[in-house]
């Protein structure tokens, strides 16, 4: 993984990148080059994988999720920006295998976040103020940065949660906080509000 742009996936078809050695840091260029078709990250080697381009990874039109997964419980980084193909078209992400990804990048996607299993690790508060966060027994969302990251909506083995701030202090089976982040939900899942 040396040179050009990884493209990963082709039209309604999804794709995914595995690697299964002993540790690597490569600067290529993220693509998301389906339409409706996804992209998966699998980190399942004996070492850590470090995807380190800063760029903004690209997404093929359409609406499509990123899942990250794998084994191994170093920490793979993944540096680029994720973001949308556009406000309509939007990107989910996903991290499940019990694995760790810790995500660098100022990302940018507006779809929804699900940890189903291991570490997902995010480094910044970008998760978007509409978005919906979903997390299950198994997985675990690492706060690591400083402050409040506001959401709309949070889901926890299914089930929506009321209004207000979660982090590993008072969710510690789904949160770990590497730094001092936390969510703060303001729009929760059944909340009916009444304009006159």
């Amino acid at each position: 993984m040396d040179n050009g742009t990884i493209a990963i996936g082709k039209d309604a078809a999804g794709g995914t990148l595995q690697y299964t050695g002993s540790g690597h840091s490569s600067d290529r260029e993220l693509s998301l080059a389906g339409t409706t078709g996804g992209a998966t990250l699998d980190a399942s080697g004996s070492g850590a994988l470090n995807l380190s381009s800063t760029a903004a990874i690209a997404a093929g039109a359409g609406s499509k999720t990123l899942t990250l997964t794998g084994s191994n419980t170093g920490d793979n980084t993944l540096a680029g920006i994720v973001q949308d193909n556009s406000p309509a078209n939007k990107t989910s992400l996903v991290k499940s295998g019990d694995g760790k990804w810790v995500l660098t990048g100022a990302n940018t996607y507006s779809g929804d976040t699900t940890v189903s299993n291991g570490t997902l690790s995010i480094t910044s508060a970008y998760l978007a103020d509409g978005s919906s966060v979903r997390l299950v027994t198994g997985g675990k969302l690492d706060l690591n940065f400083t402050g409040s990251d506001t959401i709309a909506e949070l889901y926890i083995d299914g089930a929506p949660q009321g209004a207000g701030t979660y982090d590993s202090t008072t969710h510690p089976d789904y949160f770990t906080s590497t730094g001092t982040g936390s969510l703060q939900v303001t729009n929760p899942s059944g909340t009916l509000f009444l304009f006159r």
